[in-house]
Formats: C-alpha cells, sequence, structure tokens
C-alpha cells in the first residue's frame, strides 16, 4: 500500500501543479491537489522508512483521501456540462477537481480493500 500511496501522491501533485500553471499561477486554490498529493507522498514515504508504523500512517493517508474526495467530488457534478460544452465558470477549476476526485476515490478504495484484506489475514493466523 505505501507504493501506491506514493503513486497516488505523484498524481495529485501533477494534478495541482497543471491546474496552477493553466491557470497562469492567478489560482492558489488550483495547488489544493499538490498539497493533498504532498500529503499522501510523505506517507508513503514515512510508512517504508518506519515499517512498524505503517498501520499508522496508511490509515491517516485513507483520511486524506476521504478529504480529498469529499472535497472535490462537486466538480464531478459539473463535468458532464462541461464535457456536453456547455458554458461552466471555471472549467480548469472542474477538470481539476473532477480528476482530484477520481483519484482520491481510487486510492480510498484501495485502501479499504487493504484493510479488510489485513483483517482477513490476521483472523485467518
Amino acid at each position: 500500500m505505501p507504493i501506491i500511496t506514493i503513486i497516488a501522491g505523484i498524481l495529485l501533485d501533477i494534478i495541482g501543479t497543471t491546474a496552477w500553471l493553466m491557470t497562469d499561477r492567478q489560482s492558489i486554490t488550483a495547488l489544493i491537489p499538490s498539497i493533498l498529493g504532498t500529503i499522501l507522498l510523505l506517507l508513503g514515504i514515512f510508512s517504508l522508512a518506519k515499517p512498524h508504523l505503517r498501520k499508522h500512517f496508511m490509515h491517516v493517508a485513507a483520511i486524506i483521501g476521504l478529504l480529498g474526495v469529499l472535497g472535490s467530488a462537486k466538480g464531478l457534478f459539473s463535468l458532464p456540462a462541461l464535457l456536453s460544452g456547455a458554458e461552466v465558470v471555471r472549467p480548469i477549476a472542474v477538470i481539476a477537481q473532477s480528476a482530484t476526485a477520481v483519484v482520491c476515490l481510487v486510492f480510498l478504495g484501495l485502501c479499504i480493500k487493504s484493510f479488510i484484506d489485513a483483517r482477513r489475514r490476521r483472523l485467518a493466523a
């Protein structure tokens, strides 16, 4: 799970940095995915460096993933309008929020699956 956390962090960093550059570095809020991504990246690295704390780091990472989903899901509601060609107030924000929501949702799903698998392994032992 630490490697998946690092990959999710890198993807979020790319989303945030790209959105920030596409807004001509005017919108500091475009970097929110990068903030989430950097936190996930660090949690993944720390969990590799400190295996005895991995469980705690991964639980914090799952919470960050949940916050990412909750904070960016509204972009998904505007995405169909944007894709159909309708005018949207901040199209770059809609794309960045949607991408952030998808990455965080997939990451959160993988976290939940990992936690369930770990519990099953523990009970089987």
